[in-house]
């Protein structure tokens, strides 16, 4: 029977005595619960977990596959010390993925890598989502919910997902990642430090790229579009060289990953 997931455990593990930390043992969504108490006022590090979520969500609209105690679903409210003026929330999105690849690394025997923007992959399968919403008060970002939805030990995913989802602790190529409760302080102390310091973290975030270097493909305009991905730039956004050479950046959507590695 796996450990379940304790507000004071967690507390104990992270020694952040400005973190407050909320279990819930099921939520309809923990961004939902989340936007709730920043609404009311809820101060920055408050972080809401759920051990199962009846309306999970993804980027775009998609849900997130949130089945009973075999994952980590929390969002975390963060106010950024001064006012920022509205900017794409990538560079927050880029500073938790790193985060959680940090987290992973410690705990399993792998080599995790960020499909741009928002998905932290394992052997090229998608173990974690992060989604990243903004309250804006006045002209400027007055506080910040990062959702982060990763599979510790998920067995079993719905037949549309079984192709490219992934878990930490089912493979050959992994171990057991132990306590979800440890996974969790740990994650919660990098993205707490890179959210108080942000100037490195994008180099690292560039250096875990999945897509640098790959063919891509992209919607606009309904169509696809084929391109190569060249680089990321300071906001974050995906610059990619098209077939016609023109460099341009991207700054949302979904990419795909075609297989071909081309040079820089």
């Amino acid at each position: 029977m796996p450990t379940a997931l304790s507000a004071p455990l967690i507390k104990t593990l992270l020694a952040d005595p400005d973190c407050e930390i909320f279990v819930y043992p099921t939520l309809d969504s923990t961004m939902d619960e989340a936007k709730r108490r920043l609404a009311a006022g809820a101060p920055s590090k408050t972080v809401i977990l759920a051990e199962t979520q009846t309306a999970g969500r993804g980027r775009r609209g998609k849900s997130f596959f949130s089945p009973p105690q075999t994952g980590i679903y929390l969002s975390v409210i963060w106010r950024p010390p001064a006012p920022e003026k509205p900017a794409p929330t990538t560079t927050i999105t880029a500073l938790a993925a790193v985060a959680v690849c940090r987290a992973i690394e410690k705990h399993c025997p792998v080599a995790p890598q960020i499909k741009w923007v928002n998905d932290v992959l394992v052997g090229g399968k998608k173990v974690c989502g992060i989604l990243t919403e903004a309250e804006i008060r006045r002209g400027a970002i007055s506080g910040l919910i990062v959702g982060i939805g990763l599979n510790v030990a998920t067995a079993d995913f719905p037949p549309e997902l079984r192709d490219r989802a992934g878990s930490l602790a089912v493979g050959a190529e992994t171990r057991s990642v132990g306590s979800r409760n440890q996974l969790t302080a740990d994650l919660l102390r990098h993205f707490f430090a890179l959210a108080a310091d942000r100037a490195a973290t994008l180099d690292e975030y560039r250096a875990r790229s999945a897509v640098l270097g790959k063919e891509i493909t992209y919607a606009q305009d309904g169509a696809t579009v084929a391109a190569v991905a060249v680089g990321i730039n300071d906001a974050g956004n995906l610059l990619v060289r098209r077939r016609d050479g023109n460099i341009v950046a991207l700054n949302s959507g979904e990419i795909s990953l075609t297989g071909y590695d081309f040079g820089l």
